[in-house]
């Protein structure tokens, strides 16, 4: 009767807790958040879908850069006086401005000039770059010869190492006297020192493609 009475008393405790544990869990999930008034379904129905629209806005500060570096670049053609074909660009520079009588050296009234001609060169990366040097004919063709890549050199050298000019794209080539932009003298034999003048120069030409 004992055993019998034990029995018993384990099979309700068991049931007993087993209710306890089903209906737990039941009222926990009845507990709302205070302040709810909204289920999570009804939220859901009320939801509002925005539409997201994408703008493409302009870069003014770019296109103002390009321009402002476009207009420099036209400026100092013009202030260089170059000839601009569709092929390449010519720079003809006086070598009385750049270099004094007979010397390879460049003088510091001939940066101004050189700059310039940095910015354009700058502005045709990679493009290939002759730098031609021409004397007039006073003198012996071996020493005119030699000036005249002397003053070429010196050009390069300038323009690599304060103009930001790439030495890879630079070339020299001196003509000496073998090529004068006017006579060297008047038609009637006489001496032309304002041609002479021309003659002794130095051209950057710039190949455009």
């Amino acid at each position: 009767m004992k055993a019998k009475c034990g029995a018993n008393m384990v099979r309700w405790l068991s049931g007993a807790f087993l209710t306890i544990c089903l209906v737990l869990p039941t009222q926990a999930e009845e507990v709302a958040e205070p302040g709810t008034s909204v289920s999570a379904e009804q939220a859901l129905g009320t939801a509002k879908v925005l539409d997201i629209q994408a703008k493409v806005l302009d870069i003014v500060g770019l296109q103002r850069d390009v321009e402002s570096k476009t207009s420099g670049v036209d400026a100092a053609l013009a202030d260089l006086g170059a000839k601009v074909t569709e092929k390449e660009i010519r720079i003809e520079l006086s070598a009385d401005v750049l270099f004094d009588f007979n010397k390879a050296s460049l003088r510091p009234d001939a940066f101004e000039a050189l700059r310039k001609a940095g910015d354009v060169i700058r502005n045709y990366a990679n493009a290939p770059v002759l730098i031609e040097g021409h004397t007039d004919s006073k003198g012996s063709d071996q020493y005119n010869q030699s000036l005249a890549d002397r003053r070429a050199k010196s050009v390069k050298d300038w323009l690599v190492r304060n103009a930001g000019a790439n030495a890879r794209f630079i070339t020299t080539k001196s003509w000496g006297e073998s090529r004068p932009a006017v006579a060297n003298t008047k038609p009637d034999g006489s001496d032309d020192p304002e041609g002479r003048q021309k003659n002794r120069r130095v051209e950057i030409i710039i190949k455009k493609g």
